[in-house]
Formats: structure tokens, sequence, C-alpha cells
């Protein structure tokens, strides 16, 4: 797969974020993340239909490129600015949907492999569509089904090897949202992730996937085996370290204790000075 691609601003969905990018003031340029289909429609695939373009404000504060946006529209601004001219939900058929920034949620490579590209005062990222699949796994509808086979068919990408490393470095997106504490908000749906990943590699490739056994539990013993080598080369260092330092003593004399004590610069006090009037010494001048 080739990677970064030409936009296809003759889609549909490219068509509306000309405009988007026509109406965006001069002086309040604005980054934006495009993902969802419209990303896969203006990339790869014209043919992946949506309803709607999701796009999310990408300001980052502190980032190198933060100067240049430092007059961006937020969320706010740029959903009055949509439903200002027409383009919004219930506005047109094909509309702009503003999300938060934490409503895609690919695997954990993701921001690694985006490309960016400026239209009119807009300044968008895309992620790679292995991301913009991935995410489509919380929720898993037909036509999320539709646009892995349509990417698949067009590129032979992913393969069922690429989309299992993929999952197995990114464990937090099966990890359950915890919904104990009455007072959370149910901002976010229940991701289906766990159910659609079988299903997924079993519709697409006929194999049969157990997301605990192939998945979480090869990547939980990754883990432990890395820990497992830190903490054992770490105590191997330690140990080399003491061997060379004492091999540098000067022979011992008298007790070996105090010898290597001493050669440590360990200063020695006699116990009873180490105990506070607290505990009932004696002040200093009663030692003499």
């Amino acid at each position: 797969m080739n990677w970064p691609v030409e936009i296809d601003w003759e889609s549909p969905a490219g068509k509306l974020l000309v405009q988007l990018g026509d109406i965006v003031p001069a002086n309040r340029r604005t980054p934006i993340l495009l993902f969802g289909s419209a990303a896969l429609q203006v990339t790869f695939a014209p043919t992946v239909l949506s309803d709607d373009a999701d796009i999310a404000p990408d300001i980052v504060p502190y980032s190198s490129d933060a100067g240049k946006f430092g007059q961006a529209l937020d969320r706010a601004e740029l959903s009055s600015l949509i439903q200002k001219h027409g383009l919004g939900k219930g506005q047109r058929k094909l509309h702009i949907q503003v999300n938060a920034f934490e409503a895609f949620d690919p695997g954990s490579n993701w921001g690694r492999r985006t490309m960016a590209t400026d239209r009119g005062n807009l300044h968008l990222t895309i992620p790679h569509p292995l991301d913009i699949l991935i995410a489509k796994l919380h929720r898993y509808e037909e036509k999320d089904l539709e646009a892995f086979k349509k990417i698949y068919a067009l590129t032979g990408f992913p393969s069922p090897e690429i989309l299992l490393a993929e999952l197995r470095s990114s464990p937090r997106l099966f990890a359950k949202r915890d919904r104990s504490l009455e007072h959370m908000p149910r901002q976010f749906p229940e991701s289906k992730i766990r159910e659609s990943v079988p299903k997924l590699f079993s519709e697409m490739w006929g194999m049969r996937i157990n997301v605990n056994r192939d998945i979480l539990q090869p990547t939980e013993q990754a883990v432990a085996s890395s820990y497992n080598d830190h903490q054992t080369g770490h105590q191997a260092d330690l140990a080399d370290i003491a061997e060379n330092r004492l091999e540098d003593l000067p022979a011992a004399q008298g007790s070996g204790n105090k010898a290597v004590s001493d050669a440590l610069d360990v200063t020695h006090v006699p116990k009873k000075t180490l105990r506070g009037d607290a505990a009932g010494s004696k002040k200093p001048e009663e030692h003499q």
C-alpha cells in the first residue's frame, strides 16, 4: 500500500472539505483531524459511502507547530461556522460532523503514520487507513465491514497478520470502561471490539480468533518477558558493580565487616548516639 497518497478533492467528502477550507477566515487558520469513512473516501475508496465527514479540531498545546495556529477555531466556533454556512447535520444529506478529538479511538501507533495536507485555511491530518478501520471495530455495523472489504479489495491491505500485530500492540482497546460509579456520565457507548474482532477475522479470512488467547495473552507475555529481562539485567549489573568494588577494597584488618564499611566511607556512630531525646538519651555533654 502506497502512503501517503493524493487527496481526491472531487469525491463527495473532498468537495465538502474544500467548502469548509474556503469559509474558515484567513486569520483563523485551523488544524483538523479527518477520520471515519470520509477519510477513506478521499484517500483510497471514493465508493465508500458516508452521510457525514467526521472532523475534530486538532489543537495540541506546546506542540512544535502550535504557533502556526494561535487563533485556530475551537470546536464550538467550528460548529457554529459550519451551521452558519449550511454544511451541518440536518442542513444537507452529506454534512460535516464536528467531534471531540477523543472520539477517534484507533490503535496505539496511529500518530506515527498520518499524512497531512492544506486546503484553503484548513490544515488536515488524515490517519492511515489501518487506523481508520481499527477505530471502526468499536461499532462494527454492516457498513464498517463493507469498508474493510473495499479497502482490502483495492489494496490487499490490511493482511490478517498485520491487523493482528497492531491489535496486540494496543491492548487498551479491549479494556472495559468502568461503569461502577453512578455519577460517571455515559458519554461514550460501550465498545463492541471484543465481539467484533472475532467476527471480522471470520468474515474476512475464515479465521477463528480468540481475543484473550490470540491478542491479550501474547501481549502480556511479551511485556512480562521484557520486564523480567530488565529486572535480571539490572540485578546482574548491581552484582557486577558490587563485586568490582569489593575487589578494590584494602586488605581487611581485624573485622571483615568493619574493613568493608570503612572502605565504603560508612560513618560508624555509637548506637547510643543514634537515640533521640524522645527515647530518653542523655545529652552529648553527659557522655563525656
